[in-house]
């Protein structure tokens, strides 16, 4: 997975874009932006399915890009994760998994996280049996 970080002064915008081993568009992250049509516009010209089409159009843009490899770490899981009980159980689990798995699950966490906020009277799961029962491949947003 590649990480890039947009960000401009001048529109006043900051946005998080992701491409998968494959080089595709795997997510766009646009939580901490304020931004009205025309800005939005102009982001997704630039920001492409595929990593190559975004690199070349963001040469010229009014953003400055920075790219990351990414590499999750089961202790960002483990922050993200709703519930602290019996944590150490998944450090046996999480080097064992592929990057793609370990980063599809960060992401789950993270919108089982939000499920959790919004309906405070769901009990989350101990993380290892979340992760047992594949809860992640629920669509945490749309429950």
């Amino acid at each position: 997975m590649k990480r890039y970080f947009l960000s401009s002064p001048k529109l006043n915008v900051s946005a998080e874009v992701w491409y998968n081993e494959r080089g595709l568009l795997a997510r766009l992250d646009l939580v901490n932006c304020i931004m009205d049509t025309r800005q939005l516009n102009y982001l997704t010209s630039i920001v492409g399915i595929n990593e190559s089409d975004f690199t070349e159009r963001s040469k010229g843009s009014l953003f400055a890009v920075r790219k990351l490899d990414v590499a999750v770490m089961v202790e960002e899981f483990l922050h993200v994760y709703p519930y602290a009980r019996n944590s150490h159980l998944v450090k046996d689990w999480w080097p064992k998994q592929v990057e793609g798995l370990r980063i599809r699950v960060y992401f789950a966490a993270l919108d089982y996280r939000e499920y959790c906020d919004r309906n405070p009277r769901y009990k989350p799961k101990i993380a290892m049996q979340w992760l047992k029962d594949k809860e992640y491949l629920n669509d945490w947003k749309n429950l």
